[in-house]
């Protein structure tokens, strides 16, 4: 990159990596002072797990040294496993976590909107964006004639209107993604504020963010994509009041895993009060060795009454 009178010009590069077979990937990785007690364990799980996505976990044990990245010393190939699998079983862990919320978000919503009209979501006047309430109301459309759920299929089969089934029956087929949209260009109205406290947050807005942070979220782990050390693209706002317990310490980054767990595990709380989230991730914590730091952890985080696990 070149800067001249103010503009930025980009040199040039042509990629000119060859294609590794596999053997010559874990010659590559020993080349870099990777341990590899055993070839034929590391062929296996390079055959599955493609040496591009696994060197994203050997990142975090990789030394520069006079320019060229050499692994710690005494990295094996089985710690940069062991922080795969510990990723892999996270967003597992994460992925039940917000199924049970979104059921929730998508059941509150319905419940009280249908309570005045089965069809509000196709009443303009709900919504704040016109143009917004457009493009959703043609995703809705698009949603139901794609569907292939029995009872989308009886409804059209027995009734000719309304086009669109009910509330209760339409949303079931929303995505996570068109549900936050929808919500959060409702416009503002005790039905929207009830919805929010139903979750012990006194502002939409902030109940809004939680919702559009839980669906980012949500994507990357549908997509396997590395959760782990991950920075936040979409994060929550942090509410300055709850009506439940939240964080003591609030001074850490809202764009870490951190942040969004803290969130998530609040609206779990208020659906399960039971929830054994808490030592299931003290469990995943401790065999997978993990720097907890990375995710935005802060050193004091068993203290805060929001993650003391459940001992029941």
């Amino acid at each position: 990159m070149h800067k001249l009178g103010g503009l930025i010009f980009y040199t040039q590069m042509i990629f000119d990596k060859p294609h590794l077979s596999v053997d010559e990937q874990i010659e590559l990785l020993i080349q870099r002072k990777l341990i590899i007690e055993n070839k034929d364990t590391a062929f296996k799980f390079l055959t599955n797990i493609s040496y591009y996505r696994l060197s994203a976990y050997a990142y975090h044990f990789r030394e520069n040294i006079n320019g060229s990245y050499i692994f710690a010393e005494g990295t094996t190939f089985e710690k940069v496993l062991k922080l795969y699998f510990f990723d892999r079983e996270l967003r597992m862990l994460i992925f039940d976590m917000i199924e049970r919320i979104e059921i929730s978000f998508r059941t509150q919503i319905s419940y009280h909107y249908s309570l005045n009209n089965p069809w509000w979501f196709e009443q303009i006047d709900n919504f704040q964006k016109k143009r917004l309430f457009v493009n959703d109301l043609n995703k809705i459309y698009a949603e139901i004639d794609r569907s292939k759920e029995p009872f989308i299929k009886e409804y059209k089969r027995r009734y000719t209107s309304p086009e669109l089934p009910p509330s209760w029956m339409t949303m079931e087929v929303f995505s996570m993604g068109l549900l936050s949209k929808i919500y959060s260009n409702l416009t503002a109205s005790r039905i929207k504020n009830d919805i929010a406290k139903h979750f012990k947050i006194h502002r939409p807005d902030t109940f809004e963010s939680w919702m559009h942070c839980l669906t980012h979220v949500r994507n990357i782990c549908a997509h396997h994509c590395r959760v782990w050390d991950r920075t936040l693209t979409v994060s929550p706002k942090f509410p300055r009041i709850t009506a439940n317990q939240w964080l003591v310490n609030t001074t850490v980054e809202p764009t870490k895993l951190y942040a969004f767990l803290s969130c998530a595990l609040y609206l779990l709380k208020v659906i399960n009060p039971n929830t054994h989230f808490v030592n299931k991730f003290n469990e995943l914590a401790a065999e997978g060795e993990v720097n907890l730091q990375i995710m935005g952890f802060p050193e004091n985080w068993r203290e805060e009454p929001l993650w003391q696990p459940n001992l029941h």
